[in-house]
C-alpha cells in the first residue's frame, strides 16, 4: 500500500501549483546565483516533513527535466544539495 500512496502523491503533486513554483524555483536557481537562497526559503516556509520535502525536492526536478531538459543536471544537482543539507538537520 505505501509504495501506491507515494505514486498517488507524486501524480497528484504534477499538477499542484505549490510543487509547480518549486519546480520553477529550481530552474531560476539553475540560471542564477541567488537561486538557492530562494528555493531554501520557500521549502521552509512550505512546513514539509523531512521526508516529504526530499520527495517533493526529487519530484520537482523531474518536472524540470520534462520543462527544461537543458537545466536537468543543474537541477539535481541544487536538489541533490538541498536533500543532504536536509538529511544532516
Amino acid at each position: 500500500m505505501g509504495v501506491w500512496k507515494v505514486f498517488l502523491n507524486k501524480r497528484k503533486w504534477d499538477h499542484d501549483p505549490v510543487q509547480r513554483r518549486l519546480a520553477e524555483l529550481i530552474i531560476e536557481g539553475a540560471q542564477g546565483p541567488m537561486g538557492s537562497v530562494v528555493i531554501r526559503t520557500f521549502v521552509l516556509d512550505q512546513n514539509w516533513s523531512a521526508s516529504e520535502e526530499t520527495d517533493r525536492l526529487a519530484h520537482a526536478v523531474t518536472l524540470v527535466r520534462a520543462q527544461r531538459p537543458d537545466l536537468y543536471h543543474e537541477a539535481a544537482q541544487i536538489a541533490g544539495e538541498f536533500i543532504a543539507w536536509s538529511s544532516a538537520d
